[in-house]
């Protein structure tokens, strides 16, 4: 989630910045070696782009190419996570067993709070959810 983050928001350097720093914390908290000097550099790019005095649309273009630049560096990062067992510290679903109220199908799964789930970083992000 954290590299979505950092991949997709190059139109605020302040949320990229907090969102590699977090990243970064993952990374030593699991013993992961990765090089984030991509992305600071990135990040330093932002800052300059959001701090001149050019217009929005102006600055659109160079944030475009830096998405682009971006996206190959964060994905050639290693996976952040070391282990994907659950993470008990944020919370557990609840079971869930329900009937959908259109098509009358049954449901089966697990209810989170959605705090819990934005913090479990054992959690897969590409998992359906709805």
């Amino acid at each position: 989630m954290y590299e979505q983050v950092i991949s997709e928001r190059v139109d605020n350097h302040g949320i990229v910045a907090e969102t590699a720093e977090k990243l970064a914390q993952l990374y030593r908290a699991n013993a992961v070696e990765a090089d984030l000097s991509g992305v600071h550099v990135a990040i330093w790019v932002l800052a300059e782009i959001d701090v001149s005095r050019v217009s929005a649309r102006e600055k659109a273009q160079p944030r475009a190419g830096l998405r682009i630049k971006l996206a190959r560096v964060v994905s050639a990062l290693p996976p952040a996570v070391a282990t994907t067992e659950f993470d008990d510290s944020h919370g557990k679903p609840e079971a869930l067993d329900t009937t959908c109220r259109y098509c009358s199908q049954p449901i089966a799964g697990a209810a989170w709070k959605f705090r819990h789930y934005l913090k479990n970083t054992a959690l897969k992000r590409g998992t359906r959810i709805g």
